[in-house]
């Protein structure tokens, strides 16, 4: 089980896969306060570019994913969040990743 922090071997491996990326969040810092822990929901979409048919991963530190919508395709993130990861499977030379989460 991979660890919160990637490891510089990951972030290498990675950065040969993906590249050119660009980051639009929406925070709603009003929602969750009443949970325990406190949480705020996050809407993130994400553009990049990656070596065909690669696979990688991106960090996400959240008690709840609501959804995980890469290149139009719906994942199901009780199986694509795993140890503070969403699972990036099957990539294009063009992607984009949307997801919806109450962060911590």
């Amino acid at each position: 089980m991979p660890g919160k922090n990637l490891t510089r071997l990951e972030a290498q491996a990675r950065a040969v896969v993906v590249n050119d990326c660009t980051y639009e969040i929406e925070l709603d810092l009003t929602s969750g306060l009443t949970a325990s822990p406190p949480t705020f929901r996050s809407t993130t979409r994400l553009r990049f570019a990656a070596t065909k048919g690669g696979a990688t991963f991106i960090d996400l530190i959240a008690p709840d994913v609501h959804s995980v919508v890469l290149n139009g395709v719906a994942l199901d993130p009780a199986t694509a969040f795993a140890d503070s990861r969403i699972a990036l499977p099957n990539l294009e030379h063009s992607n984009e990743l949307i997801f919806v989460a109450d962060c911590a």
